[in-house]
């Protein structure tokens, strides 16, 4: 599990968040997956950016918060990243503050998911976008559930 632990600068405007789904087109192991991890705390601090990443069965599930025009601008180059294709993306909009404040790109593995129950949570999101049965607005509602879940577990220190 990596993240950088640092604090952004609060910012007076509202914070924008995105999720999207993805399927890796190139082999991933667990040294893969934390090296990515890595590399992307090491971008999302220096552009303020902070969320979330769970792998399983080859798909990526990216939960995304910051200013706007950076949150696009990222979500540009991510879908240009060919390591892997994007799925489907879910705009959850406008937050009044950050949940992940000091995650810059938090790794969940497979154990912690488990350990907080979001396992079956996060198995219904990929196979829900993965089949692209699902339009935005009724995946908004067990996303958001995640999010907000991991968002109270962070806050009990449950999950660091």
């Amino acid at each position: 599990m990596y993240f950088v632990n640092k604090s952004f600068a609060i910012m007076s405007e509202n914070v924008f968040a995105v999720v999207y789904l993805s399927r890796a087109v190139v082999q991933f192991g667990e040294s893969e997956i934390q090296a990515l991890a890595h590399q992307s705390a090491e971008k999302n601090e220096k552009l303020a950016v902070s969320g979330y990443l769970c792998f399983k069965r080859g798909l990526f599930v990216q939960y995304l918060e910051g200013k706007k025009s950076t949150i696009l601008k990222l979500l540009h180059e991510i879908r240009d990243d060919r390591r892997h294709h994007i799925i489907s993306e879910v705009v959850i909009g406008d937050l009044s503050s950050r949940h992940f404040m000091g995650w810059d790109m938090r790794y969940l593995d497979q154990e912690e998911l488990n350990h907080v129950d979001l396992e079956e949570v996060l198995d219904w999101i990929i196979e829900e976008l993965r089949q692209e049965r699902v339009e935005e607005k009724k995946a908004l509602k067990p996303i958001s559930e995640m999010v907000e879940t991991i968002h109270k577990l962070r806050k009990q220190h449950i999950i660091a």
